[in-house]
């Protein structure tokens, strides 16, 4: 028996990113299914439902929401839409994975996570540098206290890889990496 119980996502809106990562990164876990996407536009809806292999199709936001069988969704609407259905998915009990940045200023992303915690939903933000290895060895030499926070400098932007980086071993360089500020 699978160990963690299969969430069912839905999908707000037809984004790349939908199509280039989060869509075929939730088929290919061992914990999720895709049971929806929705697009104001039907017929894109549809396209992405057939293209993706996704069992619904909606042409409106609220009609996901209201889908019962769907637990969490996935928000990579435009930035100014966030708050709006981050709230709104929140009151309809459905966990929500937003797509960065969370939101347009600290006070929407306050109420973003008090709208998710009275409902007893979590929150977070589409932010995938947190879960790479190379952050991952950042923070594990910090906390041995072999690199100082002050010392931490620089970019994790792929264009920006040292000399000789393997992608095998992402984080077989960092020591090299981090520059004295």
């Amino acid at each position: 028996m699978n160990k963690f119980q299969t969430v069912q996502w839905g999908i707000i809106g037809c984004a790349r990113i939908a199509a280039t990562a989060m869509i075929p990164g939730i088929k290919g876990s061992a914990n999720g299914d895709v049971l929806a996407i929705v697009s104001r536009e039907q017929e894109k809806a549809k396209a992405y439902a057939g293209k993706f292999d996704i069992p619904r199709a909606y042409g409106s936001y609220e009609a996901l929401l209201d889908d019962p069988e769907i637990q969490a969704v996935y928000v990579p609407l435009p930035n100014s839409l966030h708050k709006e259905w981050t709230i709104k998915a929140a009151k309809k009990g459905k966990h929500v994975l937003c797509e960065k940045p969370i939101a347009c200023c600290a006070a929407h992303a306050q109420e973003m996570n008090a709208a998710c915690r009275e409902n007893g939903v979590l929150l977070m933000e589409a932010f995938a540098q947190r879960f790479h290895p190379q952050y991952q060895k950042a923070q594990a030499l910090i906390q041995k206290g072999s690199l100082s926070k002050r010392y931490i400098s620089g970019s994790w932007n792929w264009s920006f890889l040292p000399t000789g980086f393997s992608p095998k071993d992402p984080s077989s360089h960092l020591e090299k990496t981090a520059w004295p500020t």
